[in-house]
Order: structure tokens, then C-alpha cells, then sequence
């Protein structure tokens, strides 16, 4: 993630970023799925995004991460984030991804949707990553077992 402000040089390294996201995807181990939906004047627009990483372990090839879950401000709380999670979980299951794992910031609205969707709380790391505003957070883990 990256944090404002952004200059022409970070917009470089997010554009730079995205591009390293489409190889992943290329070589098979990420998928980015979008959710649209429709705006209060009937204009379909992009409603919410989420990653599902696949990488490569012989150890555990049935895990997946869940990464990059947003859902634009004016479609939460109308489902979208269910709709997300839904397609993410059918892509996992298509590639043989049986448990999701996932991380958010403490605190954050996420961290009380995700139980929502199935996901069980790990734990919590203190000081795990560095906020929007710019200082430490603590992360809360999830993970969540496909049938």
C-alpha cells in the first residue's frame, strides 16, 4: 500500500505496482476480481475490488491470501462486500485455494466484516503496519476454511 501524498514519483511507483500485479496474474499466481454495480443515477459503476494470492508453495498449496478488499465508500453496507468475498471464495475453489487467510488494520471497520462473511480472528500483531494517517497499527489476522 501506499501512502499520500502522491507526487509523480509515487504515482510511478503505484502505476509500477499494478503492472507487477498484472504479471501475477499472467503467471498464475494472482487474481484481482472487480464487483460493479449500479449509482443512484443508474450508471454502473466500480463498487469493490479484492485480490486473491496464490502463491507458490509446495507446503501449502491449498492456501490463499485475500488482499487489496475495498469496497467504495457509498456501497458499504448494502452487501457488496459479501458479493466480493463470494466471488473470491468461488475463484479459490476453482484453483484448489481451500483456506483463505487474510489481515486488516485494528480498529478498522474490516476487522468487524470479515467475521460476518466467516472468517475466524487469529490474533493481533501490535505495531504491524503503518496506518493511512502515518503511524503504527496493530494488524488482526483471519483465516477461514472452505467446504
Amino acid at each position: 500500500m501506499f501512502l499520500p501524498p502522491f507526487d509523480a514519483a509515487k504515482r510511478d511507483a503505484v502505476l509500477n505496482k499494478w503492472l507487477d500485479y498484472a504479471e501475477e496474474i499472467r503467471n498464475g499466481t494472482n487474481d484481482i476480481i472487480f464487483v460493479k454495480a449500479n449509482d443512484e443515477e443508474g450508471q454502473e459503476k466500480l463498487a469493490a475490488v479484492g485480490m486473491l494470492r496464490k502463491p507458490f508453495a509446495e507446503t501449502g498449496p491449498t492456501r490463499g491470501s485475500v488482499e487489496k478488499f475495498f469496497v467504495a465508500g457509498e456501497y458499504r453496507g448494502m452487501g457488496v462486500s459479501r458479493v466480493l468475498m463470494e466471488k473470491i471464495e468461488e475463484r479459490a475453489r476453482e484453483v484448489g485455494r481451500t483456506l483463505l487467510m487474510l489481515d486488516t488494520e485494528a480498529g478498522s471497520p474490516a476487522e468487524f466484516v470479515y467475521p460476518k462473511l466467516g472468517f475466524t480472528r487469529m490474533g493481533v500483531i501490535p505495531r504491524y503496519g503503518i496506518s493511512m494517517k502515518g503511524h503504527l497499527t496493530d494488524g488482526v489476522f483471519f483465516y477461514k476454511h472452505l467446504e
